[in-house]
């Protein structure tokens, strides 16, 4: 590096150093013992405007050498390479083309017609003459197809059945929905998002598994919300949640391939997990997460689909860029309703992409 610019870095670090400890520093330690928890951050402030100066005086390294690539792309099949072109393109978008619903308008109203019409992500305490009744009217595609798959999991498990209805119905599936809300398909004992005992997730969940078993589907989709690591009910956290997860996953795949032809795990999308996307800020504003506990999730289900004719499908390259960027739309629709659940619309864009990763061949 140039001795000019050398003495610029030193010069504005210790700028930048004081700034942060006479306008942020002192006056928030000021304050009270509870927000000295900050200190720490704060002390690091220097080294971070060094670490920013330097980024702007040092010589720029080559492209392939200074960014990693953080989402792996391995599939060479035409649906998954025009769904990366749109994933690209989407996140490097200054501005908001025409989407169905727009950004601005986008709700819960935008999620699986299976689930907001059919009401097919059945009730945890919903009784077995309900549940039966669920079943029959969530079952869909032509009468006389000579196959069938199920979707089992929690509400981002029905969040794919439009996807999965354009993949499979035209290959001489029919697709019988038995998807429970917040009660995943991994055996694991698990609480309500406000913190209550979900006994009913473990009687809603064995009589899934249980119909399965007598159905003998020829194909059974699974999928669920990683956030669910950090409803355990025994309050597991960090490395004994990961393993009980595991555990849990183990016994849910290994049940569910000795009733089905084969098993796919799907991946969940990434979510929005930050403030709620304000549209007039740009795409830019509006990107997509993956916390924690999607690696966490993402890394035990991959140590878990091990039985025969099961496999795991990671859908993070169907939203996320190879750098990591995740769009909040892709193609010509909003990703998610919310911030966890697939817009209908978003959902059926899918089906070539779906249909190629399962293997389901030409239509």
């Amino acid at each position: 590096m140039p001795k000019h610019l050398v003495a610029v870095s030193v010069v504005l670090t210790a700028v930048l150093s004081f700034a942060s400890y006479r306008w942020i520093e002192k006056p928030v330690l000021a304050r009270g013992p509870r927000l000295r928890l900050l200190k720490p951050a704060m002390a690091g402030a220097g080294m971070l405007a060094f670490c920013l100066v330097a980024a702007q005086v040092a010589p720029t390294a080559p492209a392939l050498a200074a960014q990693g690539a953080a989402v792996t792309r391995t599939a060479p099949d035409a649906a998954a390479r025009a769904r990366w072109q749109q994933v690209d393109l989407a996140a490097i978008a200054r501005s908001w083309p025409r989407l169905t619903p727009s950004m601005d308008a986008v709700g819960l109203r935008d999620v699986a017609p299976e689930w907001r019409d059919h009401a097919c992500a059945g009730l945890r305490d919903e009784s077995g003459a309900e549940r039966a009744a669920r079943w029959k009217r969530c079952l869909f595609g032509d009468a006389g197809a000579t196959k069938l798959a199920v979707v089992v999991g929690d509400s981002i498990s029905i969040s794919w059945v439009p996807g999965l209805r354009a993949a499979l119905e035209p290959r001489g599936y029919r697709l019988q929905v038995m998807s429970i809300e917040q009660c995943p398909s991994t055996d694991v004992a698990v609480n309500a998002t406000d913190g209550s005992t979900l006994t009913s997730c473990d009687t809603a969940r064995e009589a899934a598994f249980a119909r399965i078993d007598a159905l003998r589907p020829d194909l059974v989709i699974a999928s669920k919300t990683p956030m669910t690591l950090f409803r355990l009910r025994d309050g597991a956290t960090d490395a004994a949640a990961t393993a009980e997860w595991q555990a849990g996953e183990s016994r849910t795949v290994a049940r569910l391939a000795a009733a089905a032809g084969r098993v796919v795990v799907l991946l969940a999308p990434p979510v929005r997990s930050g403030p709620p996307c304000a549209p007039r800020g740009g795409p830019a504003t509006c990107l997509l997460d993956r916390p924690y506990a999607y690696t966490a999730v993402a890394a035990a289900d991959g140590r878990s689909v091990t039985a025969p004719g099961a496999r795991i499908i990671d859908t993070t390259s169907w939203f996320c860029s190879q750098d990591g960027l995740c769009p909040s739309f892709v193609g010509a629709s909003p990703v998610l309703a919310d911030g966890e659940h697939l817009t209908g619309p978003q959902s059926r864009s899918l089906a070539p992409v779906l249909a190629e990763a399962m293997g389901l061949g030409g239509s």
